[in-house]
This record gives C-alpha cells, structure tokens and sequence, in this order.
C-alpha cells in the first residue's frame, strides 16, 4: 500500500528576526513548518542567515512560554513560584495596577519597554506599544539596542536627523565607495551584502575596517585591519586628517548637528556624576542603572522565560513572528525596497495559548479605557488606517501575499530647502513620515 501523499505549501513571507526582514518562503508540510527558504524575487529575499534557517527550531523550541504565569512569591525568592492564569486575569492585572500607579503618581510614573526591532520581531508591533505608551500618557520608552545600534542608528540620528538605513536609505545601486565599518553584512544584512557585490560589478570601491578578514574584507580595494578596540583611534584619526584639510562642510557642521551639545563646552570633559548630584563622584560619568526588582508592579512578555522576566509580576507568552499576521509598509533596507507594501501572513497557529503582541496591546488598551485610540480592538481596522495614504487596501494584499509596489520619489538634500529664503530647519532635521505614517 502507497503511504498518503504529504501535503506541502510554500507561503510568501519575510522573516522578521532582524532588521533585515528577508522575503523568504516558509514550507508548510502536513501543518508543520519545516523550512524557511529565500524568495529571490523579493527585494530583501536573495539570501537567508543561519537564524532565519532556524526558524522552526524556534517556533517548536521545547522551552516556549505557552500560557500566562503569575509570581506568587517574593522578589528575590529562589522560586517565583510561578502559577498558570488565563488570558483574561492577567490583563485585568495588568489593567487595574497600572490604573492604580497612574492614579497615585501620575502616568509618567510608568515606563514601556521595548527589545531592539533589529534584532527581534518587534517591528511588527512596537509602533501600537508606542500608542499605547501615548494614549496612556506616559512619556517613558526604554529600548534595548544591541550594539552595532548604536552606531548604526544614534550615530546617524545625530549626523542625519534620522537612522541610516532606516528612515534614509543607503544607495548603495549608486554609490562610488562603500565603506563597512565594523560590518559584515554577509553575516547581519545580507539584501546589502548581496548589493554590493553588484556595486563592485559595475566598478564602485569597497573599504573595509575589521579586525576578521570576513568575506566582504576579501572583495575590498582597502581593508584595514584594526586591533580590537582600537576603532576609535582610527576614526579620530580620520577626522583629523578631514579637520586639518578643511574636508567637511563647516557651516552644515555649525549649523545642523549637535555635536557640540555631547561634552561640556565650558572644558570638553564628559558630565560626571559629580556636576549633577551632590557628594557624586568625579570619577563616575553619569548612567542609568534599569532596578527592575524594585518596581512596584512589572509585567514582561516574551517567547521564553528568561532573566530579566523572572525578575515580573506577570509574564505573558508572545507568538513568534511565524505564528501572527503583520503589516510592513516597507523595507528599510534601500529605495526600491521600500516601495514595497506586504502582508505577512500567519505560517502556522500559535503555541499554546500565546498570542500576538498586537493582540496583547489592543485588549489591554480597551480594558484600560483606552479603546478608542485602538479602533475599539480591531486591528484589521488600523491596517486600513496605517494603508489609507498608500491607496493600498488589504484586500489587495491578501490577494498578492508576495506584496504590492508604492510609487514613490526620493528627495535629495532636503536641508537646503528654504522657507521665505530662510533654510528650512524643521524639514532639514526632521525626517520625513514613512510610507502609510500619518
């Protein structure tokens, strides 16, 4: 007797655990993801790292969170105790006790934190956390950033007004240097590793600055190969030689950037802890030091118990990225991509009991009061709101689960741009709203 056929689906997809967001293929058999593979015919889809070959692994690792837990005993015990409730207790936990500290000390007593949307899936909901963050009135975001975050994004936030890529996007199809810094994109972004082999194609020059002679080093016209640590040596050693040439624009400098407001004008010396609170020490530059086992109420959620979620009240169990429905309005990875509308559907049905992060935020939302910011829990409805300046519907991309193309015109050197013959500052610094962003 013939075993029965298996039944296999490919489905149209991205992979959202890094900034990169892939276009890939997620291989569905008998019900079962097996096998997340590339979609060359997306902009972001001719590759896939190891992590994003993982993602079943992830989605069916055995140590999932899978229900709602509660603490039962103290901060600081060996054993939290940690006790299963549903869905409905603990966001009326979570609702009543927030109600209770905004009423006590006021909204900005409350802190929302999000993990870093560059390594994670949390770009498909950290904008309604932000919503929710304002609706509540809190003016508190903490965000975690890996490292490379910081120069990646802060770096170019204080150069640029805005992150690179990001809200910019490197031209790398046009770019006559490349520089990669600390980056190996082969590993961490492979839409710009597999660009720039094209840039180099058509004649464009590559410098690379590693310690490893990774494989994008191997195809450099330049490679230098500094000893760890020694990064910033090298960059101020650059900067002196544009300084003492005069290559850099001075009156941009003077005029746009903030770099004068990163150290005491007064000295040059960073703040210490000693200039802002008395008997602080001069030896100790002023940090944040995020006590979470002193708050009052924490509530965490995740895809898996770990040591900052110990540390809660309530821990609430995330679907991954592969088990939840998702609206990306672009690919901050190069122009072309980010004239790209798509629709990620949902590969597989959640573990357990978790539940999207979206999902979490609407339902809290409402039961806070605050369901109208929140189109009274309908998420559908705020795909349509976020789609509405795009003239993309969902409809439309249900039907092309691969994503729909947006025209849209790049605007070059905005800060030159004049008002009443004045530059015009606020279109100079600040970027421009995304593709759907109102």
């Amino acid at each position: 007797m013939l075993a029965d056929k298996q039944l296999s689906e490919r489905i149209p997809c991205y992979c959202a655990l890094c900034v990169s967001r892939c276009g890939s293929m997620a291989v569905i058999e008998n019900g079962r993801f097996v096998a997340l593979e590339p979609n060359p015919s997306h902009p972001t889809g001719k590759a896939l790292c190891a992590k994003g070959r993982a993602a079943p692994e992830l989605v069916y690792h055995r140590d999932r969170l899978r229900y709602p837990l509660k603490r039962t005993r103290p901060k600081g015990a060996a054993d939290p105790g940690w006790q299963r409730i549903s869905w409905d207790e603990a966001l009326d936990l979570t609702a009543a006790r927030l109600r209770g500290i905004a009423k006590a000390h006021g909204p900005e007593s409350v802190v929302f934190s999000v993990v870093s949307p560059s390594t994670s899936a949390s770009d498909d909901s950290v904008v309604w956390i932000q919503r929710l963050m304002n609706a509540f009135a809190s003016p508190n975001l903490c965000a975690s950033m890996e490292l490379c975050g910081w120069g990646r994004y802060l770096a170019t936030t204080y150069t640029f007004g805005a992150s690179v890529p990001g809200v910019y996007m490197p031209d790398l199809e046009n770019a006559g240097c490349i520089p990669f810094w600390g980056c190996n994109p082969n590993l961490a972004r492979l839409t710009h590793a597999t660009a720039t082999v094209e840039a180099l194609k058509r004649g464009a020059h590559l410098i690379v600055v590693d310690p490893r002679r990774t494989g994008v080093a191997k195809k450099a016209d330049v490679w230098l190969r500094v000893r760890p640590g020694a990064d910033g040596a090298l960059a101020l050693g650059i900067a002196h030689v544009m300084i003492t040439r005069g290559w850099y624009d001075r009156e941009f400098i003077r005029d746009w950037t903030n770099g004068p407001l990163l150290v005491r004008t007064d000295n040059g010396h960073l703040l210490t802890e000693s200039e802002i609170a008395e008997n602080g020490s001069a030896k100790k530059y002023v940090a944040w030091s995020e006590a979470l086992a002193a708050l009052d109420f924490y509530v965490h959620t995740d895809l898996f118990m770990n040591p900052t979620a110990e540390l809660a009240d309530v821990v609430l169990p995330a679907a991954s990225c592969f088990e939840r429905e998702a609206l990306k309005v672009g690919f901050e990875v190069s122009p072309d991509a980010q004239s790209l509308v798509q629709l990620r559907q949902r590969v597989v049905e959640p573990r357990g009991e978790a539940r999207s992060d979206a999902e979490i935020v609407f339902d809290l939302a409402s039961r806070l009061g605050l369901g109208a910011h929140f189109w009274n829990g309908d998420i559908e409805a705020a795909y349509r709101y976020q789609l509405g300046p795009s003239g993309v519907s969902l409809e439309m991309l249900r039907g092309q689960p691969g994503g729909v193309r947006v025209s849209q015109q790049t605007r070059y050197r905005k800060f030159v741009e004049q008002v009443n013959g004045a530059p015009d500052r606020r279109r100079a610094w600040y970027p421009p709203r995304r593709l759907g962003e109102r």
